[in-house]
């Protein structure tokens, strides 16, 4: 699974149509605000951003696990940072796990652990 082609699923595709404007004005928008709704919307610009403009995706990804408030989206950022193979990608893992203590129930540490074994 990791280090390979995203390919969409169903969801991505549903979600992609769901997001609508995925312009930085939007994602500025999104993140400044708190609460369900603006998560979702988060949510699934990410997740069309990841479809239709990677490099976009990726930038955002690292946005969000600068922000401390976002955590919440952090285990669906590390998953889609799984997928590409880059050295960048590598020490963002690698950052992650200087910084956090070993957790047996931390789903990102997982998706660290197992791609950085992969590589």
């Amino acid at each position: 699974m990791f280090g390979r082609k995203n390919y969409p699923d169903y969801l991505a595709i549903a979600f992609g149509n769901m997001a609508g404007d995925v312009s930085e004005g939007r994602i500025s928008e999104l993140m400044m605000k708190r609460g369900d709704e603006s998560e979702f919307g988060l949510e699934i610009v990410l997740k069309k951003l990841q479809l239709v403009e990677p490099a976009r995706a990726f930038n955002l990804s690292r946005r969000i696990l600068k922000d401390p408030n976002w955590r919440i989206l952090w285990l669906d950022v590390f998953g889609y940072l799984a997928t590409i193979d880059s050295v960048e990608v590598e020490d963002i893992f690698i950052q992650y796990e200087i910084e956090n203590e070993y957790d047996p129930r931390d789903n990102c540490r997982m998706i660290t652990d197992e791609y950085l074994r992969n590589r």
